[in-house]
């Protein structure tokens, strides 16, 4: 009992905000002979500690061979997954020794309960029984994918214990919720774990975890060295917390903006423009660098490796004044933004068409996009707009940001921009989720709104006339601020 309290405390310090979920999982193991539920849904956002937790958890309670970890997108058949699982129960690993094979052939879900029932042969001497004393433990992460794999895995995998008479638990590991699980046939329900979003403190915490416990010492010209304290970091985590949390929740992305910015947020106290205390003159220096690339960064329109590079050139820099290094960089920045972005060549259609549904009232669809010529000019003859509407007066819809619209105007201006027919093979839904991915496009409804789906663009102008210009298509003529 001492070193289970010993492991809970030791997680529990590692993953702030999870001492619950902890508390749960630790009771629901008991002892490793212990009968345990037959399966575990854990649900939550993505960088919400869901993997990383149960890992560490598995990996400092019990033995290595008594749990298995599959990745559903790496291990994307039944039979990937079923070999990959009974070689980490029995220690196998696919070498050139065995000419890469796995331990056994299991096919599909039948041969796995016949492996699971009788066993696996290590040697003519010996059997490797899984499951008949202490408890094995199967992890599938992105367990979405198993709904892909056939009707009948997913009910199976939900009560495996109880087919193959074998003391196995199910950890399924998700975004989302179960009620996406759910069969017509109908299946087992799993036990059902929440991982909420972090809180303010929790999030804090972790940013601060990837800076030194016993801080840093930084080199200032002429003074010697400066020590950076806990108290410092938690100053910078506060700002970056306070200026993206709103548009960034995810919590990767953060740690990736606290990494990359911190050699800039302390780049004035080498030079010694500022002093540690002084967070608002260090916030104030470091803006042009939070306008400029947070957007960048966020697109992953410049490397992280390339960022790393401009920054230990400020750093290294001695003959250079701080202000023309900074230049330089914002320069780079801007450089690498001008649209050059690698996309197929029906998804830059497909982002332009977002940006045109984003920026455009939706009463001028038929004056833009309209196939009947006749109609367009004589819609176009009836409104004249001012000069001062170009130079850009307070209602213009740059100025306003763009607005959420529906998936179905996007795919009518899409399929009205294009000029050649589209293959049988491009898959729209598919670049949709690519755009999201990505960023560039942002859903603004609930992803259980399976109907009505809105989305809002967000990529700036200057990005999509390059997007529009390696298209060859002329994005000024199609925009409401321009006509």
């Amino acid at each position: 009992m001492n070193d289970m309290a010993d492991h809970s405390a030791e997680l529990k310090r590692r993953f702030p905000g999870r001492s619950d979920q902890i508390d749960t999982l630790l009771s629901l193991m008991g002892r490793p002979a212990d009968p345990t539920v037959p399966s575990i849904l854990i649900y939550g956002h993505s960088s919400s500690g869901k993997t990383s937790l149960v890992r560490d958890l598995l990996s400092t309670t019990i033995a290595r061979k008594q749990w298995a970890y599959i990745n559903c997108i790496e291990r994307h058949t039944p039979r990937m997954m079923f070999e990959h699982a009974v070689n980490e129960w029995c220690s196998w690993s696919p070498s050139w020794d065995n000419q890469f094979t796995s331990i056994a052939r299991i096919d599909n879900l039948n041969d796995f309960l016949c492996v699971l029932k009788e066993g696996v042969p290590l040697n003519q001497h010996s059997t490797e029984m899984i499951g008949d004393k202490e408890t094995r433990y199967l992890v599938l992460d992105r367990a979405e994918r198993l709904r892909d794999m056939g009707a009948t895995i997913l009910p199976a995998l939900l009560r495996l214990s109880e087919i193959s008479q074998r003391n196995i638990c199910v950890i399924l590991l998700s975004t989302i919720v179960y009620e996406k699980f759910r069969t017509k046939s109908g299946s087992y329900e799993p036990l059902v774990i929440r991982f909420p979003e972090y809180s303010k403190e929790d999030t804090l915490q972790i940013l601060r975890r990837d800076f030194s416990e016993d801080g840093m010492d930084i080199e200032v010209e002429d003074k010697g060295t400066v020590h950076l304290n806990d108290d410092f970091f938690r100053s910078f985590s506060e700002v970056i917390y306070s200026i993206f949390f709103q548009n960034c929740k995810d919590l990767n992305e953060l740690r990736h903006l606290v990494a990359l910015l911190f050699p800039l947020f302390i780049n004035p106290i080498r030079d010694g423009r500022a002093k540690t205390h002084e967070t608002a003159k260090l916030f104030k220096l470091a803006q042009p660098y939070f306008a400029e690339a947070t957007d960048k960064l966020y697109l992953r329109e410049i490397s992280s490796s390339e960022w790393a590079k401009r920054t230990s050139e400020m750093a290294d820099a001695k003959t250079t004044t701080s202000h023309t290094v900074d230049a330089s960089v914002i320069a780079a920045i801007r450089t690498n933004a001008k649209g050059d972005f690698d996309l197929p060549y029906y998804t830059k259609f497909l982002l332009i068409a977002s940006y045109l549904a984003s920026y455009n009232p939706p009463r001028f669809d038929v004056r833009y996009f309209a196939k009947v010529a006749d109609e367009k000019k004589k819609k176009k003859r009836g409104i004249h707009k001012s000069a001062s509407d170009k130079s850009g007066g307070k209602m213009r819809q740059q100025l306003l940001g763009p607005k959420a619209f529906p998936v179905e105007r996007m795919l009518a201006i899409f399929y009205s921009i294009i000029d050649d027919k589209l293959d049988d093979a491009i898959d729209i839904p598919v670049q949709i989720t690519s755009l999201t991915t990505l960023r560039l496009l942002l859903r603004t409804t609930n992803m259980d709104k399976l109907d009505g789906a809105k989305y809002k663009c967000n990529v700036s102008f200057d990005f999509i006339r390059g997007v529009a210009r390696s298209v060859r298509f002329e994005i000024d003529k199609y925009l409401f601020d321009f006509i």
